[in-house]
């Protein structure tokens, strides 16, 4: 990651000269469970219409069977090399995945077409050599009604995403003229198959579906695998499990989330985000993130959370078995650069147990102490959850990459004395306790600090700065 360069030393003495002005409406949200709506996919496992126990054993495994099969060799150096150049500016997004084109597959008259209960079936491989995870980029005119598409992974067949129809594809921003696209959800290992089903009466000529791209993620947050000579690992780690923090922090914690994102080009990314509560209590799923990974609809529809990623007790090591994968997206409700803040609803229910943060919109006490959840990179691997406490400086605004002290700056200013936040933090929450609860009061941006720079500084934006922007969903009945 690259250090921000925030001057901090003589920023901080700035921070703290003007005592900040309060909002002018306080609104406080507790924190809640719900359960999830019945018949949501949290709760009904997908099945796949062909069986891949049915296909030819090779089939089964990933590898070639036919020519519908495509097939890309490990990383070039520059494909290398473009994954390694993480964003300049102190922003802790982190990219894991590098878009790769496809070269034209065979067509849908050419694929291994099965007979199945009211249709037809045929499975399509695609294989990104060398890759922790593969996501697949599909376009459209349009799909006849009735055709299913379900994804899944020779590695975790039992795993299974899906059905996607037309209605799952949203306008593409690449040009293609009335095209829609989807992004699959990320699946385990350098190959993804594909199920395609017609129902009776739709011939494979009658589908226009095209596979442009591919994104091969070198990172699988679940496993801690990275591909070799990709990814280096830190010098020194600093963090701290979140199952060895107190039991209302681990409850916070249940709102918190990691999610792959997908860029036009290919490329995917890592961000944390925190499903948050309403005024209402309806158990919407309203996830706030950071505005510089989720910036417009197309993004959002391309977010692919990872929930329960956390181990069980302190000094354990079963994360993995916990972690959940949704799919679906979110529909972008509301984003703001300046605020670097992105409210989306996810269209598919997070898995039980959940929680939804409760928030309050009063500013931070002087030097009160702060709590912040998040996932994040260390020495390679995407950890489960972590948490860091310290202390709250003061305000600030960023102006050309260097912190301004200013009594109303829309961040809030924190330095750790325990554990830091890393790349794959941005959009995490901070927490402060007020009145014996705990309390969501800002989202991270950016910031210096790191294991291997913990006096360091990282910058949230406000919640209370955030609110007038949120308030349409937060608090609907204002």
């Amino acid at each position: 990651m690259t250090v921000f360069n925030l001057f901090v030393r003589t920023t901080v003495l700035a921070l703290l000269l003007a005592a900040p002005l309060y909002a002018d409406e306080v609104v406080q949200v507790e924190g809640q469970r719900f359960n999830a709506p019945a018949g949501s996919a949290a709760k009904e496992p997908v099945k796949l219409r062909l069986d891949p126990a049915s296909l030819p054993v090779l089939a089964a495994r990933g590898a070639i069977v036919n020519a519908s099969d495509t097939v890309l060799p490990p990383l070039t150096e520059g494909e290398r090399t473009h994954l390694q150049q993480q964003d300049e500016g102190g922003e802790k997004a982190l990219r894991i995945g590098v878009g790769r084109n496809l070269p034209e597959t065979a067509a849908p008259t050419d694929w291994a077409w099965r007979p199945v209960d009211d249709g037809l079936a045929a499975h399509v491989g695609f294989v990104s050599s060398g890759a922790q995870r593969v996501r697949l980029q599909l376009k459209a005119q349009s799909l006849p009604a009735g055709v299913e598409l379900r994804f899944y992974s020779p590695q975790e067949p039992a795993v299974v995403y899906g059905p996607f129809t037309q209605a799952d594809f949203v306008a593409s921003t690449d040009g293609s003229a009335g095209a829609g696209q989807l992004w699959s959800p990320s699946v385990a290992g350098d190959t993804l198959k594909m199920e395609v089903f017609l129902p009776a009466g739709v011939q494979p000529a009658a589908l226009n579906l095209l596979a442009p791209k591919l994104s091969h993620v070198a990172l699988d947050p679940v496993s801690g695998e990275a591909e070799a000579g990709v990814f280096k690992a830190a010098s020194t780690a600093c963090y701290f499990d979140l199952a060895c923090s107190p039991t209302n922090l681990q409850a916070e914690g249940g709102a918190v989330a990691g999610y792959l994102f997908t860029h036009a080009n290919g490329d995917t990314g890592f961000c944390s985000g925190v499903l948050v509560n309403t005024t209402v209590g309806t158990g919407t799923p309203y996830f706030l993130t950071a505005n510089h990974c989720i910036s417009d609809a197309t993004m959002a529809a391309t977010m692919n959370p990872v929930w329960q990623f956390a181990n069980s007790s302190c000094g354990g090591n079963d994360a993995s078995a916990h972690a959940i994968f949704t799919t679906g997206g979110g529909q972008l409700l509301v984003t703001d650069a300046t605020l670097d803040t992105t409210l989306v609803k996810l269209n598919t229910y997070p898995p039980e147990p959940n929680f939804f943060a409760g928030w309050r919109t009063t500013l931070f006490q002087y030097q009160a102490s702060v709590t912040g959840i998040h996932h994040d990179v260390v020495d390679a691997a995407i950890l489960p959850k972590l948490y860091s406490a310290g202390t709250f400086l003061g305000y600030a605004n960023v102006q050309d990459g260097r912190v301004v002290g200013d009594s109303n700056g829309k961040f809030a200013v924190v330095q750790w004395t325990q554990g830091v936040t890393e790349t794959g933090g941005s959009g995490s929450g901070l927490w402060e306790s007020e009145g014996g609860s705990l309390y969501l009061k800002g989202l991270l941006s950016r910031g210096s600090a790191s294991c291997s720079n913990p006096t360091g500084t990282d910058y949230y934006v406000r919640l209370d700065q955030s609110y007038p922007l949120l308030q349409p969903w937060l608090n609907p009945a204002h």
